[in-house]
């Protein structure tokens, strides 16, 4: 008989991973907790940091779920910087040659 190794669950998640308990319809595994399915290629993913909600969207739940933790350790420390701002600006030639 086989039995999970002590460091997975019988899901085969990590122990110790934050799971939604929804099902992601892509790989048939539980989405991690803040990730949202919203569709083909998109995972949505939520963080209040300062009082403002930041959402991103991504092409996968391990994407959005690293996002997730990466700011959740800024936002703790103190060292995140909202970036939608600069997202939405176009670059490109202003004026005449």
């Amino acid at each position: 008989m086989c039995y999970p190794s002590p460091m997975e669950s019988e899901a085969g998640i990590p122990e110790g991973a934050a799971v939604s308990g929804r099902l992601d319809p892509a790989t048939g595994k539980p989405l991690p907790r803040g990730v949202t399915y919203r569709g083909p290629k998109q995972y949505m993913t939520r963080k209040v940091v300062d009082g403002r909600r930041v959402q991103r969207t991504f092409s996968t739940a391990p994407q959005a779920r690293k996002w997730l933790t990466e700011t959740a350790a800024r936002a703790e420390l103190g060292q995140f910087t909202d970036t939608r701002p600069l997202d939405r600006m176009t670059v490109g030639h202003c004026g005449t040659l």
